[in-house]
């Protein structure tokens, strides 16, 4: 039996989750002067720039379990998708060339959870 997941458009106020990992050395996150969390470009860095995140909120799942969180000490931050369809000056340096990207969402599931790329 083939399993066949939908494909569905991601509305601008879904809130759609990212493990950020608590190991200083990755620089996933700082804090700022007034000793707030500030989560760092580095957490959501991906190889193909297509980072992934979760509809687990969607699906009444605890977003704070595996395989959400990757390991006891990640945590989660919440996003919202229509906040992050607005992101429009993501640069990144190839070579000789900058190359600067819109972010968008689009639903494409893994085979072991619902993920999408940014």
């Amino acid at each position: 039996m083939n399993h066949v997941t939908r494909i569905e458009d991601i509305d601008d106020d879904e809130l759609l989750y990212r493990s950020v990992r608590a190991d200083p050395n990755l620089d996933e996150y700082t804090y700022d002067d007034e000793k707030n969390l500030v989560i760092l470009p580095n957490a959501f860095k991906d190889g193909h720039t297509r980072p992934s995140v979760s509809r687990a909120g969607m699906d009444g799942v605890d977003p704070y379990i595996y395989p959400y969180r990757l390991s006891q000490t990640d945590g989660i931050v919440g996003l919202i998708a229509g906040e992050i369809r607005v992101i429009n000056d993501v640069t990144s340096q190839l070579e000789n060339e900058t190359l600067v990207y819109k972010v968008n969402i689009e639903h494409k599931p893994s085979s072991s959870s619902s993920r999408l790329s940014l």
